[in-house]
Order: structure tokens, then C-alpha cells, then sequence
């Protein structure tokens, strides 16, 4: 290895101080390029939280009006993953008004979002639109997600297992998981803060949750066997349909639904 290589590995890594600023400039640039359709620009994330080390990858936001199909970019600096993704504000608040699956992730990044670009009362015009969605809104995203969501990574766990594919197992545990707690989500009307198991873990404080969630989720998650997993997922999914039952949510209700479409 050259003493250049030595150097460079040395330096890998984003002080907080240098991330923020490189975040500022290309919030600055995103202004000066979008013109008059640019909103807001800010962070989101560990770096927004101030939470973040070294290594920690940069995470943006950048609010656009008609943003004509602009995308997101990504790029490295001393090693580490900066990024930003691009919201356009009328699906933004067609989704904050209307809710659905991206709803409970619109939130969570509203409310850790540090503006740094723009107005930031605009910030909580948004998160007043989520907030007074009404309940029967959110109970129409529930059902229409729920056939959608959960069961079928469920059963790919069962598969893996009936397969003996045990290297399936874990990915498809997360899916369930991450599934469940959007569905969670908005049966509470809430959203959280964090990915993977954190984001598992944020969703602990909801007041409706499958009995024993908060044990069965992390074990199903650290899960690496099929006759680990399976069992674990049986369980939680059983009481997450339960928990659903009692809000007037029907399994069998779905399973009539397509017998009424194929009569049809």
C-alpha cells in the first residue's frame, strides 16, 4: 500500500461540523438550480439528530414544485455515502391529506427534517396536514394495504423452511417486519424515527400493537434458521391479525372479497 493509500484510508469519515456544511452547499446549489420551483432543502437522519459519527452516511431532502421527474443523487466523499432524494410537493401533500403506505415515512422525515434551505414554517404546514387527517382516512389505508402487506413474505418463510433454503430466512423476516410496522403505523396514526431494528423498536411506544410484539418482533429479526424463524412469525402474524380483528379488520373479509370479484 502507497503512503497515498495510508493518507486517504486515515481520513475516511465526515466530521459533523464538515458534513452539515457540505449539506449546505448542496442544498445551495439545489436552490440556485430549481429556481422558482425549489421549496426547502434540508437533512434528515443521524446528522439531523446530531447522532451521526464519522461514518455515518449524509441523508437529504430536496422539496421541488413540478419537479418534472428531477431524481435524486448520490455521491462518496472520504468514503462516506451523501445523498440526496428528491419530494415533489403536490404528491407530497396529496399523500399527507390522503393516507397511504408512505404516509408514516413522510412524517418521520418531516419531523427529524433540519431545514437549511428555505422557509421553515412551510416544514410545519406539512406535518399539520398529516396530523389532521381524519381516523376514517386512516382506516380506509389500513384496509386497502392490508392484502399488500405482511402475508406474503410470511410465506416465504414457510417456503424457506418446507425448501430447506435457510438463506432466505432472514430476509424475508425483516420484510414481515418492516411491513407490519408500516401497517402499525397507521392503525396508531404515528410513524418513527429510525431503519431496521431502531425502527422496530420505535414502534414499541404505539398503544395498539400484536400481543407480545415487542418480544417476538426483535427475536424474529435476529432470527438466522428457518425452525427459528418460522415458529416466531406464526405467532406474531396470528396476533397481528388478532389485533386487527379487534379493530374490524376481517382476514375473511379479503378471502370474500376475491371470491366476489371471480363471481364477478
Amino acid at each position: 500500500m502507497t503512503t497515498n493509500d495510508d493518507a486517504m484510508r486515515s481520513r475516511l469519515g465526515l466530521p459533523h461540523d464538515e458534513r452539515v456544511n457540505l449539506a449546505s452547499a448542496l442544498a445551495e446549489r439545489a436552490a440556485r438550480q430549481a429556481g422558482e420551483r425549489f421549496v426547502l432543502a434540508g437533512l434528515v437522519g443521524s446528522t439531523a439528530r446530531g447522532l451521526d459519527t464519522p461514518w455515518s452516511d449524509l441523508d437529504m431532502v430536496i422539496f421541488l414544485r413540478g419537479s418534472q421527474g428531477a431524481k435524486g443523487r448520490h455521491f462518496l466523499r472520504l468514503g462516506v455515502a451523501v445523498g440526496y432524494c428528491v419530494e415533489e410537493v403536490e404528491p407530497l401533500e396529496e399523500i399527507l391529506t390522503h393516507p397511504q403506505e408512505r404516509w408514516p415515512f413522510l412524517m418521520g422525515l418531516l419531523t427529524s427534517l433540519q431545514v437549511l434551505r428555505g422557509d421553515p414554517a412551510q416544514r410545519e404546514r406539512w406535518l399539520e396536514m398529516g396530523h389532521a387527517c381524519s381516523p376514517e382516512a386512516f382506516r380506509q389505508a389500513v384496509h386497502d394495504l392490508l392484502p399488500d402487506m405482511v402475508m406474503e413474505s410470511f410465506g416465504r418463510i414457510l417456503s424457506a423452511k418446507s425448501r430447506g433454503r435457510e438463506e432466505e430466512v432472514n430476509v424475508s423476516a425483516i420484510e414481515v417486519l418492516s411491513e407490519m410496522r408500516t401497517v402499525l403505523c397507521l392503525l396508531n396514526r404515528s410513524w418513527v424515527f429510525h431503519d431496521y431494528l431502531e425502527g422496530i423498536r420505535d414502534s414499541f411506544r404505539f398503544p395498539k400493537l400484536p400481543e407480545n410484539y415487542c418480544r417476538l418482533a426483535p427475536a424474529l429479526w435476529s432470527a438466522r434458521s428457518a425452525d427459528e424463524a418460522a415458529p416466531l412469525a406464526t405467532e406474531l402474524v396470528e396476533n397481528y391479525w388478532r389485533l386487527l380483528e379487534q379493530e374490524g379488520f376481517s382476514r375473511e373479509g379479503y378471502e370474500k372479497e376475491l371470491e366476489q370479484y371471480l363471481k364477478g
